[in-house]
């Protein structure tokens, strides 16, 4: 089966798209058009579409309407972690995204785990937990924190302390763009992704190429999804940050009523 794969960090003005390894601004209110033209291409080249999305995707009205386990797993690790730097991996609670009414509107996903049904009408749409979910016919989705890629990625290849690369408006703009550089000399692989040529911030365009990579490396068996529908889960690369966001995941298991991993 061949994919297509599609990286998107969602953005409520332009959101950044990776495909290919390239990165291109799009206009938020154009992605859903752009999106299902990606598909229909895809279905052209007799391909089906995997997009990976940045993004809260699912959660359980058992465990409740604010973080979801692995929110607080990802965050627990990241403020233990002596080789994380401060409020360099942060983990929103879903409700707290502010493109979570983008995500809705272009995806038209269920939220609720309890409650899966096709969003659009003319395709199956479908939010995938495990690679055995991948189908042909359907336009599937996977969930990403970029953050949580780009230091598994790091933890595998450097000693230094991955430092924080997501800035606010505040920052000098070379600042931005010499930490994402930093990061991208370390985890980067294929063509660069060119920061200061695409119109939007390097940070943006950072995380759309990591869910585009993620992805392909999900594909090829070097990637994997950690958590469930139940207790929100999302691509990590396989390795050490993996196992430990696992074991605290199984922590928060043990004090909960939410049945196991599907």
């Amino acid at each position: 089966m061949n994919y297509r794969v599609v990286g998107i960090d969602p953005s409520s003005r332009t959101s950044a798209v990776c495909c290919a390894g390239r990165v291109t601004a799009i206009s938020s209110g154009s992605l859903k058009a752009h999106l299902m033209a990606l598909r229909n291409k895809a279905q052209a080249q007799r391909e089906s579409l995997l997009v990976v999305w940045d993004s809260p995707l699912s959660f359980s009205r058992a465990v409740g309407y604010s973080a979801r386990p692995i929110d607080l797993a990802l965050s627990r690790l990241a403020r233990a972690e002596p080789w994380i730097g401060k409020s360099a991996v942060n983990s929103l609670h879903f409700t707290g995204v502010t493109h979570w009414a983008l995500t809705l509107d272009v995806l038209g996903i269920w939220i609720d785990s309890e409650r899966q049904g096709p969003p659009w009408r003319d395709t199956s749409l479908q939010l995938v937990t495990h690679r055995t979910d991948l189908r042909r016919t359907a336009v599937n989705v996977a969930e990403i924190h970029p953050g949580g890629a780009l230091a598994g990625w790091w933890l595998e290849k450097s000693s230094e302390k991955f430092e924080k690369y997501k800035t606010g408006p505040g920052v000098n703009a070379k600042l931005r763009l010499k930490r994402c550089e930093a990061i991208w000399e370390v985890v980067g692989r294929g063509e660069h992704p060119k920061f200061e040529t695409t119109g939007l911030k390097p940070d943006d365009v950072l995380d759309a190429w990591a869910a585009w990579q993620l992805g392909c490396d999900w594909l090829e068996g070097n990637a994997e999804i950690v958590g469930s529908l139940e207790r929100g889960g999302f691509l990590l690369p396989r390795g050490r940050l993996a196992e430990v966001v696992k074991g605290k995941l199984q922590e928060w298991d043990m004090t909960s009523t939410v049945v196991a991993e599907r």
